[in-house]
């Protein structure tokens, strides 16, 4: 089994063999080639987030649009409700003032307005302000409604926050669930727990590969105890509730457990890697069941000897197992994105840029924010896009699709056009291919 797939783009592999002697390729990632916008940043103040719990049990983070979305497209987090249809919330007002707190509950299929009002009796401590949401008495078990929240602060008239809601049948199912999630992710960190583990997994040769990008539940047991990689957890895991079922034959809980890991190369050089791990658990009469599973892994990559070579872009562990580039007519130029990160290379002249850095420290992040290149010209240049959701900057809390230019010469970016959209970046990747194209020199 391999530590890693290394994506290598055949046409840089090409190009590379024909350039005489050893090729060093130089980083370029100065501040000059970043947004423009990206200097407003640190003016602005960042928007207040919402962590929302089941008990003590953390189930979902929240960011704020200020924008309307899709409801029906918004759904990275459920929020599972208690019997005593209490919901504990914490904001983190990220220096924001808060005048109100209201909530909006709709029906699922119609979209009919189910309830709404104004949560009272808060106060901010240290930028923290604790509440509890209080459902509805009329909503029902086991159905699922949305459920927004609309903060109004002082600077923003108001943010909105999505998700769905939905009332239990017991107030254990959903901590023993992720318990449970969580030991058996711990287990496959643990050898000795290999047993456990395979008592889980239904591996099938049909599906079998040897990238650690991605493991599921067909996989075998080796890819998904991580053997001979050896990694080690970095941070806290931090859960996200994503779907809730509640029948007559049990219920099922879908959660997403992310953190980081950091192991070492066979160069001795220590890398991190941003991991989202979906665990769907079926509890009947008391037992815990694994339905689903999978893992995502994506190096956080860095440009530096270790991953570029004179014939290869190691890409490392990654979910995607092939690239998308662009190369420019001359075949001087290569472009292309890995995880949210732009970067453009000077193949004759040995440098390579980055015009645009996500920086995701997390796999939600990834999944809300996306890039993807157009086209580079004979001389450098690049347009590409980011699509998705906007945390800061000019277009905090928006969401839609920027279109960048890239100035090789310069080593600036700028942004030329922002078009809105109620739709999350998962459905914009389906749609790409109809919303992006590259013409007589246009976007």
């Amino acid at each position: 089994m391999k530590k890693k797939t290394t994506v290598v783009v055949s046409v840089l592999a090409v190009i590379l063999i024909a350039v005489a002697g050893a090729i060093v390729f130089k980083s370029h990632q100065d501040n000059t080639a970043q947004n423009n916008n990206q200097k407003e940043e640190t003016k602005m103040k960042k928007l207040p987030t919402i962590t929302l719990k089941y008990g003590d049990e953390v189930i979902g983070k929240l960011d704020g649009y200020t924008m309307a979305m899709d409801e029906s497209l918004m759904r990275d987090v459920i929020v599972p409700i208690s019997t005593s249809h209490k919901v504990p919330m914490a904001i983190k007002t990220q220096g924001n003032r808060i005048k109100t707190v209201k909530y909006e509950v709709k029906e699922y299929n119609n979209n009919s307005l189910v309830d709404n009002g104004t949560i009272e009796d808060w106060k901010e401590n240290g930028g923290t302000i604790d509440l509890t949401y209080q459902a509805s008495a009329i909503m029902e078990q086991g159905k699922e409604y949305f459920l927004k929240f609309i903060i109004e602060t002082a600077s923003d008239h108001e943010v909105y926050y999505y998700t769905r809601a939905t009332i239990l049948n017991g107030d254990k199912i959903v901590p023993n669930q992720i318990k449970f999630a969580k030991k058996f992710s711990e287990n496959t960190f643990n050898e000795e727990k290999s047993s456990d583990v395979a008592a889980y997994l239904e591996p099938n040769s049909k599906y079998a590969s040897d990238s650690l990008g991605q493991a599921t539940i067909r996989s075998t047991l080796g890819m998904v105890i991580w053997k001979t990689f050896r990694p080690k957890k970095i941070s806290d895991v931090v859960v996200s509730a994503k779907d809730i079922y509640i029948k007559d034959t049990g219920e099922s809980g879908t959660y997403t457990l992310n953190y980081q890991i950091e192991a070492t190369n066979a160069q001795k050089v220590k890398e991190k890697y941003n991991v989202a791990e979906t665990v769907t658990v079926w509890t009947f009469k008391g037992k815990n069941y694994i339905l689903a599973y999978n893992r995502e892994v994506n190096q956080i990559w860095d440009c530096n000897e270790n991953n570029v070579g004179n014939s290869f872009i190691d890409l490392g562990i990654q979910k995607q197992t092939t690239t998308v580039y662009k190369e420019s007519s001359n075949q001087q130029y290569i472009a292309y994105e890995i995880n949210g990160d732009v970067y453009v290379m000077d193949i004759i002249g040995k440098n390579i840029k980055s015009p645009y850095k996500l920086k995701a420290k997390s796999s939600e992040t990834l999944y809300k924010t996306k890039a993807k290149v157009v086209n580079v010209d004979d001389k450098g240049n690049l347009t590409f896009i980011i699509y998705g959701y906007s945390t800061s900057g000019y277009h905090r809390g928006k969401n839609g699709i920027s279109v960048m230019d890239y100035n090789w010469e310069k080593n600036t970016t700028t942004e030329i056009a922002f078009i809105p959209s109620d739709e999350p970046s998962q459905i914009l990747t389906n749609e790409m291919k109809d919303l992006c194209y590259k013409g007589d020199g246009t976007v």
